[in-house]
Formats: structure tokens, C-alpha cells, sequence
């Protein structure tokens, strides 16, 4: 499902094959078809949006940049906040899409989705909240190879290359008519909800497995 999303956001969005695309003329000036805008990734999202206070007292689920490979939140770890690393700052709440500011190259990003109470990243991640667009849209747009190859060219620094927030503000992004992000959105919608629903199931497969895989081996479970 996340092939066939990326798949149709490509086809529309970077090939220009969208539909009823034969149809639609492109605007001199700009070379986009009519109706689309040249538009920053700040004019269209909030980056860095909140973050916990010094007053902050209850206990968080932890996203550290080694914790996330390419879409997808591997584990969290539950911190009491005065025990928690200094980097656990950033406040992500649910359709958030959070990218490594260090070593972009290895594309560690991952959507934010029904995310437990509390959850807090790390302060090397840039937190993306959409404001004016849908969290499937952007998080494709995030996701592309052109997207990639921008923050790896901006990233700085010999040991650990990095970027800062300011670079992904200054993105742009060639943003469709709304209609036709609505009609992306009809087709690839549900997938999140799924993606989330497997991963809930396998996790709750791999608990019952450490359970009971101790207790076969003891003998205290017959086969």
C-alpha cells in the first residue's frame, strides 16, 4: 500500500500525469500546469511547532533519531522526563511527519500516527505539522528522491552532516489545486490507518512469541 501511494503520487505529481493532464495547459510564466503554485514548505506546514516546558512533570514515550529507519518508528522508550535524555523536547502529535536533521542521506523519516500520550522526539528530528495541506500529500512530497537530494546538498558538516530547521522551511514545493489533492487523497487515504492497524497486530504477534516461546522450550507448553 505505501508502493501503490508513492507510486500514484509520482505518476501525478512529479511526472505530471495526472488526470485529465492531456487537458490542462501550462502556465507560461511559471512552466507548471494552471492552477498550480511554486509554494514553500513554511507556507503550507509548521516546523518545530511546540515544545515541552521546563514545567513539563509526566512520564513520555521517546522517538531517538536511532529509532527510526526509513518510514517507520521501529520502537519508542518510555522515560520518566527527569531521567530523559536533553534532547527530548519536540512535541509530535498525530499526523506530524518527523525527519532526521543529521546524515539526510539515510532518509530516516516516518509519519506520526496515533501516536501514544506523551509522545516526545528528540530535537534531532525537524517536526513538520501540516496546516494547508493533508499528512498523505505531504508525506509523499517528503518522501521523493528530489526532496532527498535537496537536504543532502544543504546539509553541513564534516563529521555528522546536518540541516536545520531553516532548510526545510525554505523547500518548494509545486503544490496541485486542492481538487486534485482531494482526489489523491480518495484513492490512497486509508492506507496510514492500515499500515497502522499491521504494525499494531505484529507487535501484539511478537509479545505473544516472547511469551511463549521460553515456555515451549521449558517444556511447559506441549506441542
Amino acid at each position: 500500500m505505501e508502493e501503490q501511494a508513492q507510486l500514484i503520487y509520482e505518476e501525478w505529481f512529479v511526472r505530471m500525469k495526472f488526470p485529465n493532464y492531456e487537458n490542462t495547459k501550462i502556465d507560461a510564466e511559471t512552466g507548471l500546469p494552471e492552477g498550480w503554485t511554486n509554494i514553500t514548505l513554511a507556507e503550507i506546514s509548521k516546523i518545530n511547532a511546540n515544545s515541552i516546558s521546563s514545567s513539563f512533570d509526566e512520564d513520555i514515550q521517546y522517538i531517538d533519531i536511532s529509532s527510526v529507519s526509513t518510514k517507520s518508528i521501529d520502537h519508542t522508550t518510555e522515560y520518566q522526563i527527569k531521567e530523559a535524555p536533553g534532547r527530548a523536547k519536540r512535541m509530535v502529535t498525530h499526523g506530524d511527519i518527523i525527519w532526521s536533521c543529521v546524515r539526510p542521506n539515510r532518509k530516516s523519516y516516518a509519519v506520526i500516527w496515533k501516536p501514544e500520550e506523551n509522545t516526545i522526539a528528540s530535537t534531532g528530528f525537524s517536526v513538520i505539522t501540516p496546516i494547508d495541506v493533508s499528512t498523505s500529500f505531504l508525506y509523499q512530497a517528503l518522501g521523493t528522491e528530489q526532496f532527498i537530494a535537496y537536504l543532502t546538498n544543504r546539509a553541513t558538516g564534516a563529521a555528522y552532516p546536518a540541516v536545520k530547521s531553516i532548510d526545510f522551511k525554505e523547500y518548494d514545493i509545486s503544490l496541485p489545486p486542492k481538487l486534485l489533492i482531494d482526489k489523491f487523497d480518495a484513492q490512497t487515504k486509508d492506507y496510514l490507518d492500515v499500515i497502522w492497524n499491521l504494525k499494531q497486530q505484529n507487535q501484539k504477534l511478537k509479545e505473544a512469541r516472547d511469551i511463549l516461546l521460553p515456555r515451549l522450550m521449558m517444556g511447559i507448553i506441549e506441542v
